[in-house]
């Protein structure tokens, strides 16, 4: 079941007033669609090895909804998913209802917001943050959900049954020169130069490890050189 279907009573009169009120309107379907720094836009651009932050824009501000889910097409290769965030400054959502995605191949899946009082208002609901970790550009695109235990479709704060949503997509461009090597600074061999790990980064115990046995080595022969000389020298006397 659809857990955004469970909503308090409302009362008979306030349900016709409402109805009355939207006659007059001219609705307009509700929306998801992508910004950058608080602002919507459709395009990004991105250096090779940076971050980037993209905001989700919800309106639903001709429509309340009491919530639902989405996926979110993305590419790997790309991209690299690191967390979502969720605002609940320039909304109505309630907190309980927000839902980070999972993240699956190529895919962010079942991203999920909701009120129980209804969410009628346009703003950012949350926003996800991407390592560019190629060059290259793709369009990440918001789409049905796959997973109906993730939320389910959105709901009408006015019908109780599924509204129809627009989902809007942006370009996301990655550019500069990728150079590989260990970008972790914590890591033996760190290159201050590289952009993109290419996954040789040594850390301190391997090296610890490394040294151990190549101490251990050392002694070894050392022993063995020791018995040898102790040997000859026994045969001298």
């Amino acid at each position: 079941m659809n857990f955004f279907k469970r909503k308090r009573p409302i009362i008979a009169a306030l349900t016709v007033a409402l109805s009355t009120a939207l006659l007059a309107v001219d609705l307009q379907a509700a929306s998801i669609s992508f910004g950058v720094s608080g602002s919507p836009t459709t395009s990004v651009n991105i250096m090779v090895g940076n971050s980037v932050t993209i905001d989700v824009f919800a309106d639903f501000s001709a429509e309340a909804t009491l919530g639902g889910s989405f996926d979110i097409v993305t590419n790997d290769a790309l991209l690299s998913y690191q967390n979502t965030n969720f605002s609940t400054v320039t909304t109505l959502q309630d907190p309980d209802l927000n839902r980070a995605p999972d993240l699956k191949s190529n895919k962010l899946e079942g991203f999920a917001f909701g009120g129980i009082d209804g969410v009628g208002t346009y703003g950012v609901v949350g926003s996800m943050t991407f390592t560019a970790t190629s060059i290259g550009t793709f369009i990440v695109t918001a789409a049905n959900s796959d997973c109906p235990s993730c939320g389910g479709d959105f709901i009408s704060d006015q019908t109780f049954s599924s509204m129809a949503v627009a989902f809007d997509s942006i370009e996301v461009t990655v550019t500069g020169a990728a150079v590989m090597g260990c970008v972790y600074p914590s890591a033996f061999n760190f290159d201050s130069n590289a952009t993109v790990d290419n996954g040789s980064c040594v850390f301190a115990k391997e090296v610890s490890m490394m040294g151990g046995i190549g101490l251990s080595i050392l002694f070894s022969c050392l022993g063995l050189v020791g018995l040898s000389l102790k040997a000859k020298r026994v045969s001298i006397v």
